[in-house]
């Protein structure tokens, strides 16, 4: 799972999901894997505060707005994917 989140989010998220965090990929069945599934697109990270502008990050780029339904944020390109808030 590490190559898929954060390594500190490793241990929270299994116990979330039920599963065994010393359980190898190739144990984990069927069942297990629809768990972490749901858990994984179900995170809510509420936003408790910020760090002001010493720990501001400035990046560039962005989503093209042609491919944004402005109405639902929605992408054009790929349907159920939305660029902020909740659908």
């Amino acid at each position: 799972m590490r190559s898929l989140v954060p390594l500190q989010m490793v241990l929270p998220l299994c116990t979330v999901a039920g599963l065994d965090p010393d359980k190898y990929c190739n144990q984990v069945n069927a069942q297990e894997r629809d768990m972490l599934l749901h858990h994984l697109k179900n995170l809510h990270f509420p936003v408790t505060g910020h760090g002001g502008w010493e720990e501001a990050i400035i990046t560039s780029g962005g989503i093209h707005l042609k491919e944004v339904n402005p109405s639902t944020l929605e992408s054009k390109v790929l349907p159920g994917l939305h660029s902020t808030g909740k659908y």
